[in-house]
């Protein structure tokens, strides 16, 4: 299956699933401990960005999405208000190892650029 072929499989949406801000902070915490032998702060750090979106945000100008591949949680993504007006900032960021080369990540960006 060419990397074409593969990419079609991939579906961006909005993390409004239950489950999905949860999957946000786990897979962080497994995939930079494994990758990069990081502690647990930095999913404590993870998890306080995704309590901060999750309890406050303003839909008009914040959002999260998830990527998947046939129907398998792949990528994630955050926009957020920056502290300056007019200023978002793009937060975790994540695509998983399986899909790596199958444009998930610009995809998620493409969507947070549409937003901002």
């Amino acid at each position: 299956m060419t990397h074409e072929e593969q990419g079609a499989r991939v579906k961006v949406r909005l993390a409004d699933s239950p489950g999905d801000l949860g999957w946000m902070v786990m897979t962080h915490g497994e995939i930079y401990t494994e990758q990069f032998g990081w502690s647990t702060d930095f999913k404590a750090l993870v998890a306080l960005i995704v309590t901060a979106y999750a309890t406050g945000h303003d839909p008009a100008k914040e959002a999260a999405w998830v990527a998947g591949i046939d129907g398998d949680r792949a990528g994630c993504l955050l926009l957020v208000d920056g502290e300056q007006p007019g200023i978002a900032k793009l937060r975790i960021l994540l695509v998983t190892a399986q899909a790596r080369c199958l444009r998930v990540g610009s995809r998620l960006v493409e969507e947070c650029l549409d937003l901002a």
